[in-house]
C-alpha cells in the first residue's frame, strides 16, 4: 500500500540491514548507533542506542515555522520513565524546535520560551515496544502513546531549528538520552493522525 503522505515525507530511517540512512536522502552523523537483529519492530533490524550515541543531521528542513508536522518512532527501553526519542533543536542559541521523550514532549527551547508541554498521563511499556507520535495540527500539539492521546495543548511556537537529533537531546547536552532500540523512524510534514488510531502492523511504506 502507498503512502499518501509521502510527497510530504521529511524523514524515514527504517534500520533495516545495517543501514541507518534516511529514505528521503538526508545524510547523518553516526555517533555510536549499531544495528540489532536480535530486537526489532519490523523487518531485519532496529537501531540501537547506548546511552551515549545519536543521529544527527543540520538540515533547514526542519524549520517547520508554525507548520502542522508528525514525528513518529517505535520504541524499546528498559527505562520506561524517561529518554529522548528525538529533538528538532539546537538546544541552544534560541533555536526552538521541538522534543519527543518518554515522560513528555515539548515544542520551546532551552532558555525559553517553553510554554507547551504534554506530560504522560499513562506511562510507556518498560522493555516493550511502543509507538510514539507527536502530532501538530492547526495550532494543537498532541501525543499519541500506542495510538492513544495522552493530552493536547495549544502549540503556537514558531520551530525555526536547523538540526534534527535522535537519540540525545542535543551533542552538548548529555544528561537528557536514550538507552534502547528505535525502529520506523518517521516525520511528515503534514498532521498524520487527527484522532485516536490503530498503529501499523507493518513496516512503513516506502512509496
Amino acid at each position: 500500500m502507498n503512502d499518501p503522505f509521502w510527497s510530504d515525507t521529511l524523514l524515514l530511517v527504517k534500520c533495516n540491514n545495517g543501514s541507518f540512512s534516511d529514505l528521503k536522502g538526508h545524510t547523518f552523523s553516526n555517533v555510536g548507533i549499531v544495528t540489532s537483529a536480535v530486537e526489532k519492530k519490523f523487518g531485519t533490524s532496529s537501531c540501537y542506542f547506548d546511552g551515549s550515541s545519536y543521529l544527527l543531521n543540520n538540515s533547514t528542513d526542519w524549520n517547520f515555522g508554525t507548520d502542522n508536522f508528525t514525528a513518529e518512532a517505535w520504541t524499546n527501553s528498559a527505562n520506561a520513565a524517561s529518554g529522548i526519542i528525538a529533538t528538532c533543536s539546537r538546544y541552544f542559541g534560541g533555536y526552538i524546535g521541538f522534543t519527543m521523550q518518554y515522560d513528555y514532549a515539548l515544542i520551546g527551547t532551552q532558555q525559553g520560551p517553553v510554554d507547551e508541554i504534554t506530560p504522560f498521563l499513562t506511562a510507556p511499556l518498560a522493555s516493550q515496544w511502543n509507538h510514539l507520535a507527536l502530532v501538530r495540527n492547526n495550532g494543537s500539539l498532541t501525543y499519541y502513546l500506542n495510538g492513544h492521546s495522552i493530552g493536547t495543548i495549544s502549540a503556537t511556537l514558531t520551530i525555526n531549528s536547523n538540526a534534527l537529533v535522535i537519540g540525545m537531546i542535543s551533542p552538548n547536552q548529555v544528561s537528557y538520552i536514550f538507552s534502547g532500540y528505535m525502529d520506523q523512524i518517521r516525520i511528515t510534514k503534514q498532521a498524520r493522525y487527527v484522532t485516536d488510531f490503530t498503529p501499523s502492523a507493518t513496516e512503513f511504506p516506502e512509496q
